[in-house]
């Protein structure tokens, strides 16, 4: 197999592996779904009671110091909402942006024509420039 047509296969692999993680995760099921709006709809009333709070002209620490409770447990509801905010925004970032096609071979070997043809210019612009030193 020569150097090029392994390099070709080796992306071909590599473009398989990394398409099959973003299909599954975009499989969501039922419960987790369904636990998502729960989140988000108690995420909505933290920030409406944080809103509320300001609204009335509470001071800035004692809107910070808010507590509820939660499944047993006590939240500080401004921690969290800026905490969820922070993993949003990770995931946002980590998001895989589906393309409408894939690559092809034909895509990589155009690719690489157009680098070596680039690198022929400039090794021939080199060349051309030394000569008209040396005269």
């Amino acid at each position: 197999m020569k150097c090029g047509n392994w390099f070709v296969a080796a992306l071909l692999l590599l473009s398989c592996f990394v398409a099959l993680p973003s299909l599954q995760a975009q499989n969501m099921t039922e419960e987790e779904a369904e636990a998502a709006r729960i989140e988000q709809r108690f995420l909505n009333e933290l920030e409406t009671l944080l809103k509320a709070a300001r609204d009335a002209q509470f001071p800035e620490e004692e809107v910070r110091s808010i507590a509820v409770q939660r499944e047993g447990k006590t939240i500080n509801a401004f921690e969290y909402l800026e905490q969820a905010k922070r993993q949003q925004a990770r995931k946002e970032s980590r998001r895989v942006v589906l393309r409408d096609r894939y690559l092809t071979v034909q895509d990589i070997m155009g690719e690489l024509k157009s680098q070596e043809s680039g690198k022929l210019d400039s090794l021939r612009e080199e060349l051309v420039f030394i000569g008209a030193e040396e005269k």
